[in-house]
């Protein structure tokens, strides 16, 4: 009988430990620690159409600075806060504040659901003051 509880006990842990080691890929179990190194750096802000400008936020130390060029005027717009991220067991959120958003609420200053982050891709959800999702998808610039 301890042959098989032995037996069967190895198969948990052993489920077990591939559950975790998977659930990396898969966004969960991700420290603070990680998810604030992986987010350091410039991150060029993808779209689904052709625009005629270019937007980057850069992440550094606490600080997120975004940067859009508009290539027909030549206009460069600076805004700058602060960011902080959370992890939980299931999911991770950064929330950014400090940015002047008056014509958008909610589109830069929010808490937003880490979908994912990785050495290339960051994906942002959240809702904004009205109820819409928004959703920013992310490059790295290297």
């Amino acid at each position: 009988m301890s042959k098989i509880r032995h037996l069967v006990m190895s198969v948990v842990w052993m489920l077990l430990l591939f559950f975790l080691v998977s659930c990396e890929n898969n966004q969960w179990f991700r420290s603070e620690k990680t998810l604030k190194k992986l987010i350091q750096g410039v991150w060029k802000r993808e779209y689904f159409t052709i625009t005629e400008f270019e937007e980057r936020w850069t992440f550094n130390d606490g600080k997120v600075t975004i940067v859009i060029d508009n290539f027909n005027t030549g206009k460069k717009d600076t805004n700058s806060g602060t960011y902080s991220i959370n992890a939980k067991i299931f999911s991770s959120s950064l929330t950014t504040e400090g940015f002047t958003d008056t014509i958008n609420p909610g589109f830069y200053n929010n808490k937003f659901t880490i979908v994912e982050l990785d050495e290339k891709v960051l994906l942002l959800v959240a809702n904004n003051q009205a109820g819409a999702i928004i959703q920013h998808e992310f490059s790295k610039k290297n």
